[in-house]
């Protein structure tokens, strides 16, 4: 116990706590706190209120993070079901609400239900901040990534340049969501294949990342994947080589063994592998992916599961995969 807080105001404040474990990467301690303080807000205030609501959002985001997506869904709706019956349709709390829900969507492929949510979720917010506000940057950036996973690049960019100018006209060009749409921004480059354009901007984000998160934090991890990627089709191996068991050193330890991200660098160091006609090797990293996979919260027809079983059978027939 903490002298002069009663059990209520430790809740509160073990929330605040927990908001601070997340954005540090330390997603396990965030959910044990959010966890705990829940039943004593619920006990405080009762359970359809908007601060209980608030803390079943953030234990959300945490499960998002720790990909385990359809119970960050179901809390998420649960949440708002909440907001919706104590605040008002505008209210920021259920703007943000209904733009992670939709978020989901879109990372489901769920592009339909996704885009119009996220549209309208952007005029509302605009009505109620105006046009510049990092909600509405949120937003934005969120747009981005639906037009990224639709294949339409050229919305995606425009979505990400009109979040970064909000975002560094607000928050200043050192801010860790700076990174955040570099890092977008460097991606849709690299779709593009335009790899030479997309790596300094990764280097940008990487630096930001690095001095305001420190080297262990997970969106480092993001970057230096990410620049795997562009290294890796300018056939720079060595280079893909680092990064990406770099990345997957930061995930093992911030997410533990078996978190889906960790398969990906597994994933990523065998094609870097296949490329260099190292089959036995690349065998040993896909078949390393699939095991972890098959242990994390994915589903069992999760695509990437799929695309690995696919990848091990033409390794063992032994096809020449190189190139």
């Amino acid at each position: 116990s903490i002298p002069g807080l009663d059990k209520f105001e430790i809740a509160n404040t073990s929330v605040l706590i927990g908001m601070v474990e997340f954005k540090a990467g330390r997603f396990k301690k965030a959910l044990a706190l959010f966890t705990e303080a829940l039943p004593v807000q619920q006990k405080k205030y009762g359970k359809k209120h908007a601060v209980p609501a608030r803390t079943i959002f953030n234990m959300a985001l945490v499960h998002d993070e720790l990909a385990d997506h359809i119970k960050s869904m179901s809390l998420l709706e649960q949440s708002l079901t909440i907001q919706k019956s104590v605040l008002p349709q505008d209210h920021p709390d259920i703007l943000s609400t209904r733009m992670y829900i939709a978020r989901l969507h879109s990372c489901a492929g769920n592009f339909d239900i996704a885009m119009p949510s996220l549209m309208g979720v952007l005029l509302s917010q605009k009505q109620l901040f105006g046009p510049k506000h990092p909600l509405v940057a949120d937003t934005l950036h969120n747009i981005g990534i639906c037009h990224a996973r639709r294949g339409k690049m050229n919305s995606a960019l425009k979505s990400y340049e009109e979040c970064f100018t909000i975002r560094k006209e607000i928050l200043g060009y050192e801010h860790p969501d700076i990174a955040g749409v570099l890092n977008s921004i460097a991606a849709v480059h690299a779709s593009k294949k335009r790899n030479e354009k997309a790596l300094p901007i990764y280097e940008a984000a990487l630096k930001i990342r690095r001095d305001a998160l420190g080297d262990s934090h997970v969106d480092v991890a993001r970057t230096l994947s990410n620049q795997g990627v562009a290294y890796a089709a300018l056939r720079k191996f060595p280079q893909a080589m680092k990064v990406y068991t770099e990345a997957k050193k930061i995930r093992e330890t911030a997410l533990g063994p078996f978190h889906p991200s960790v398969g990906d660098s597994h994933v990523n160091i065998g094609n870097v592998f296949l490329r260099k006609c190292a089959f036995t090797e690349a065998r040993c990293e896909f078949e390393a992916a699939l095991f972890i996979y098959s242990k994390s919260p994915l589903r069992s027809d999760d695509p990437k599961i799929a695309r690995t079983k696919a990848i091990i059978d033409r390794v063992k027939r032994d096809e020449k995969l190189c190139v």
